[in-house]
């Protein structure tokens, strides 16, 4: 790099509109004079013939003020003695430098450390789309919370890994990302409508959908698929029942095309969320699946089921809390069958969390998940001799339900699925005549109870469920939380997922808010 420096208004002018670039820094070798000053970077000026002269470059400001800084690091105690600003000339050069002393030019850069999530998404790197703040923050809440949310157990995250990088070179998935992204954030924060930006991007996403799809050179490619299955999960979130049945319908047609749901790519992400929705969607209508992972009829091939995904052998029902109802024939055989495959999973995902992050063996159960999902749903049809019955398996059956989106796929507790899972609980515990049904079985109900106040976000459906709570405690002497958490860790249950929803619904009903006289 040359230093020399031209003086002049007009050369330091000139010098000013020149373009440069910067290549990388160089090595400082050992052998190197001591007093000879390397600077981190070498500008090359690029425009002119006359102006790529080496004797015609300009001294860059930037290297003189970092040699200034280093010079000023160097210097004792002594030396730094006066404050405020000075004027300092640098050896050899033809500029003078206002710089203040003792005073870093950045804070630690500790204090600015982010937490980029998995596979370190960078919210600052380049975007698809014109930049605004918020967005940012998106991404930062995708690939922290959300991504995390709709992933395996352990290994690298798909969303992360394999759908955000493509997101981020199309326009159109990555609006469809930060929409269901700005939907999570809302229901998290209790809200039952999306926000404007998640409005705004899911209208983008939309209208460069319906251009692509009008488009004579039509590629049904896994970003159109994946844009499609985005904006289906926002609309689960919100219960939008007719949206989600329109983007299932194309689902399915574009997936005929493309040749069935094996040829989707994106490691696993794309069939995930494939599933995800076609069951939530099955569960808000009451439809069958569009997607049915097991033929029907054969829904309780449980041997099948155990060959494909490697299944231990199957663990006595009278092991589990769910066991005396399974010996009595309150719940049917092929009922408890389906809750051993819950609990299997349910200790798979505590045994990787009680692994640390770096050594988690890879847990992939996005088929297991979906195949839970979908025999909670084919549940509803098992046939019981007595009504009674019925309604008790049907209460646990949504109360599986509903621990399986809390744990296993971590929905937000303000999303419709939810809301729709605590309304169907509540008519099946009326139907199910609490006082006689449940004599022999109050521990269980505890657990279903539990597991409806802890999503629902409606008062009055939690004031309810909180009527029904506190005599059964009464009546089983559990006065303590400790007690109730023993409880209710005889079934489905996981510390990290259940304890903080169903500990504030216990402060709740030991220390109840006093009601206000002008509600």
């Amino acid at each position: 790099m040359n230093e020399k420096d031209d003086s002049g208004d007009g050369s330091r002018s000139r010098s000013q509109s020149e373009s440069v670039t910067i290549s990388p820094p160089r090595a400082i070798s050992s052998h190197q004079v001591p007093h000879q000053r390397q600077h981190g970077f070498q500008f090359v000026n690029l425009e002119g013939a006359p102006r790529r002269d080496a004797a015609a470059r300009k001294l860059v400001k930037s290297h003189v003020a970092r040699h200034m800084l280093l010079k000023q690091r160097e210097r004792t105690p002594g030396e730094c003695a006066s404050k405020g600003r000075r004027i300092h000339k640098v050896e050899g050069e033809e500029m003078d430098e206002e710089i203040i002393p003792e005073q870093p030019i950045w804070p630690p850069t500790d204090i600015y450390t982010i937490d980029l999530g998995s596979d370190q998404i960078d919210p600052f790197g380049p975007m698809p789309i014109p930049n605004r703040p918020y967005i940012q923050d998106l991404v930062r809440h995708f690939g922290s919370i959300f991504a995390l949310s709709l992933s395996p157990l352990g290994g690298k995250i798909p969303m992360v890994a394999e759908l955000y990088p493509v997101a981020m070179t199309d326009p159109m998935l990555f609006h469809a990302l930060l929409s269901v992204t700005a939907a999570h954030q809302s229901c998290l924060v209790g809200r039952k409508e999306p926000s404007t930006k998640a409005i705004k991007h899911r209208g983008h996403a939309i209208h460069m959908l319906n251009g692509t799809l009008r488009s004579q050179d039509l590629n049904l490619d896994d970003v159109m698929i994946a844009t499609v299955l985005l904006l289906a999960v926002h609309d689960v979130f919100f219960g939008d029942i007719i949206a989600i049945e329109s983007h299932l319908q194309g689902l399915e047609l574009m997936i005929r095309i493309r040749g069935g749901v094996r040829t989707l790519g994106m490691e696993g992400a794309l069939t995930d969320l494939l599933y995800w929705i076609d069951h939530a969607c099955a569960f808000l209508t009451g439809s069958r699946p569009h997607f049915p992972l097991i033929a029907p009829g054969s829904i309780l091939e449980k041997e099948r089921f155990r060959l494909d995904y490697s299944l231990p052998p199957a663990v006595p029902i009278h092991h589990t809390g769910f066991g005396c109802l399974a010996a009595e024939g309150v719940i049917s055989l092929e009922f408890g069958r389906l809750l051993e495959m819950v609990i299997f999973l349910t200790n798979r995902l505590k045994d990787g969390m009680a692994t640390s992050v770096h050594n988690r063996e890879p847990c992939r159960f996005h088929d297991t998940r979906a195949h839970i999902d979908e025999i909670l749903h084919a549940a509803k049809d098992y046939d019981l001799s007595r009504s009674g019955e019925a309604d008790i398996q049907e209460c646990i059956r949504l109360a599986a339900s509903i621990y399986s989106n809390m744990c296993f796929r971590d929905i937000p507790p303000a999303s419709a699925i939810h809301s729709h899972l605590v309304d169907q609980l509540k008519l099946a515990l009326v139907r199910s005549k609490l006082s006689s049904t449940w004599a022999g079985y109050r521990d269980v109900l505890i657990w279903v109870l539990f597991m409806g106040g802890a999503v629902t976000t409606d008062q009055d459906s939690r004031l309810w469920i909180l009527g029904l709570l506190k005599p059964i405690c009464d009546q089983l002497g559990l006065a303590d939380w400790g007690h109730v958490r023993e409880s209710l860790r005889n079934f489905l249950w996981v510390d990290e997922f259940c304890e903080g929803p169903c500990k504030n619904l216990w402060m709740q009903m030991v220390h109840p808010l006093p009601l206000d006289p002008l509600s």
